[in-house]
């Protein structure tokens, strides 16, 4: 870390003895692999002292390929976790996989055609300001000047061409998916006032980050101490809660923020909870803050391995010790053993899981709740208590996918969802962006089955009128919600806004149910194109057809049609 920052302020002192100034300076960050992100923070780790230097954007270099839960989970944690330590600049992707399949011009991967539009509606969700789609084109690459004997004699080792499936081949001919990327694109052009002031909007949730946990890049080949470190690392740090709690916290409509715990904790609020993925391991440093945060009247919930060591392997318990947590078993299947766990106490009646591993406990507070038992010998695995004016949940089981139980555990918390589906659609995720112009509400579609709810705000008021939303297989929304901009004042619209100016607003309308809600002394000229419906605080257009619907201000006349 000391020589990477070092390195790289060198470099920002030579371009700007070099008179560049008055320019911020871009690094990447990289660290995906096979499509996934739970190694990302290690890129992190590795550039963590870099991100004090002044004048540089550090932002993130993301290689996804289609977009479901999973990869929408690994992009969304590896944006917060960038968050949690690069406070000064908004949130940048400078380099965001665009390909549509590998690296040269054999067999391509054919990647949905949906997923990098819904990849870039996730990053606009949590406030993204700079996407840098790559490869947008490809290109070629030149003969070198003096031949070697490598096949190629080319600057590159992929050939002629460099194509990356990308949106424009080198040839300048269109991708499959350029159409898909195109409309989205054409959406943040026009409504990009609207867009640029957003920032995200999280539950009163954040997830512990620990970047000296991702220091696992280099560890001594011969010791099977350091191999069997490194592999509890990386199965408690991201391999098994992001896939699991994280996933879940997000299909419940709990969009956590993160906090680095290297650094200050957030505040001691008893109607915050802070998520803390633990191994074997942890830093003292850690271990000692957060014990002082429950003390503080602080609101934990750790899942994983209890901690008994520090991160050189030092015996530590301070956290466990304080906590009141005797570890028992750390059991994990195998091909002749199937660890189960069975619900209690407010989860009572849920089915019993079959998990991949668990560590069983003993509780000493005499208040503590057991919420998971381990099946054959009835241990705790799970357990609710209080610390102090503290409260804490422990969970010695990645559990399942299963966003109902963590609703029931977070109740515990008194932590409701931001956003809540009925239908429940946990396939569906939900995000909030607001800014002094109003608010919009992000709505991805991970599955290729539409589907269609209503939706209620953490307090349980209705949103939209209590009229239902459509969203199709595979697709995004951005919905709009009391917006004043230009000379519009929107309360509420079903449908999608896709350009947006002074004298225009124009919607995406892809059903009859969709509707659009204007404050209600609005002055509307007749159409066929829609009816009205007038209430106290708003004026309703129910629309007649599906197209493009744009509204036109003459004066004081608001003016509807569909264009044809």
């Amino acid at each position: 870390r000391y020589r990477f920052k070092n390195y790289l302020a060198f470099l920002a002192d030579t371009v700007r003895d070099a008179g560049i100034v008055n320019t911020p300076l871009l690094i990447n960050v990289h660290g995906t692999d096979q499509g996934r992100g739970e190694t990302f923070p290690i890129g992190i780790s590795q550039l963590y002292d870099a991100f004090t230097l002044k004048d540089v954007i550090i932002g993130t270099d993301v290689y996804f390929g289609n977009f479901d839960m999973t990869t929408a989970t690994h992009l969304y944690t590896l944006n917060r976790f960038m968050q949690s330590v690069d406070g000064d600049w908004p949130l940048a992707t400078l380099e965001f996989n665009a390909s549509s399949g590998n690296n040269d011009d054999h067999l391509p991967m054919q990647i949905d055609a949906s997923a990098l539009p819904l990849k870039t509606r996730l990053q606009l969700a949590q406030g993204t300001k700079i996407i840098n789609d790559y490869l947008f084109t490809g290109g070629f690459n030149r003969l070198l000047a003096v031949p070697v004997a490598d096949g190629n004699s080319r600057i590159g080792i992929h050939g002629h061409r460099h194509g990356f499936g990308s949106l424009l081949s080198p040839e300048g001919k269109p991708n499959y998916t350029l159409p898909a990327m195109a409309q989205v694109g054409s959406i943040i052009k026009n409504t990009d006032c609207l867009l640029a002031p957003m920032q995200s909007v999280t539950a009163p949730i954040s997830v512990g980050f620990i970047p000296d946990d991702y220091m696992t890049e280099y560890h001594y080949p011969h010791s099977q101490t350091a191999a069997r470190f490194v592999t509890d690392q990386e199965n408690n740090r991201a391999i098994l809660p992001w896939n699991n709690i994280l996933i879940n916290l997000l299909s419940a409509k709990y969009n956590y923020d993160a906090w680095d715990l290297q650094k200050d904790l957030p505040a001691h609020d008893d109607r915050h909870v802070l998520v803390v993925p633990t191994g074997q391991a942890m830093p003292a440093i850690v271990q000692k803050r957060l014990l002082e945060y429950v003390h503080k009247g602080g609101q934990l919930l750790l899942q994983g391995e209890l901690p008994v060591s520090d991160l050189t392997g030092q015996p530590d318990t301070t956290l466990i010790n304080g906590l009141g947590l005797r570890p028992l078993q750390l059991k994990k299947e195998s091909v002749t053993y199937f660890p189960t766990i069975t619900h209690h106490a407010f989860a009572d009646g849920l089915p019993e899981v079959r998990i991949h591993q668990f560590q069983s406990f003993e509780p000493t507070k005499s208040d503590s709740i057991v919420f998971w038992r381990e099946l054959e010998s009835n241990t705790a695995v799970g357990a609710l208590f209080n610390v102090g004016p503290g409260r804490v949940a422990f969970l010695g089981s990645e559990g399942r996918f299963d966003p109902a139980f963590y609703q029931l555990l977070l109740n515990q918390f008194e932590v409701a969802p931001q956003l809540t589906l009925t239908p429940a659609a946990p396939f569906v995720l939900a995000f909030i962006t607001q800014s002094d112009e109003g608010t919009l509400l992000h709505l991805l579609n991970t599955l290729d089955v539409p589907a269609t709810f209503s939706m209620h705000d953490s307090h349980g008021q209705p949103l939209f009128g209590r009229h239902p939303i459509t969203i199709g297989a595979k697709q995004g929304l951005m919905l709009a919600m009391n917006i004043t901009i230009a000379d519009w004042r929107l309360v509420y619209a079903t449908a999608e806004i896709v350009n947006l100016n002074h004298q225009e607003i124009s919607f995406a309308i892809k059903s009859t149910d969709d509707v659009i809600a204007l404050t209600a002394h609005v002055v509307l000229m007749a159409s066929d194109d829609f009816w009205v419906e007038k209430q106290a605080t708003a004026t309703i257009l129910h629309l007649r057809h599906t197209g493009i619907f744009t509204l036109h201000q003459e004066g004081d006349l608001t003016i509807g049609s569909f264009s044809r």
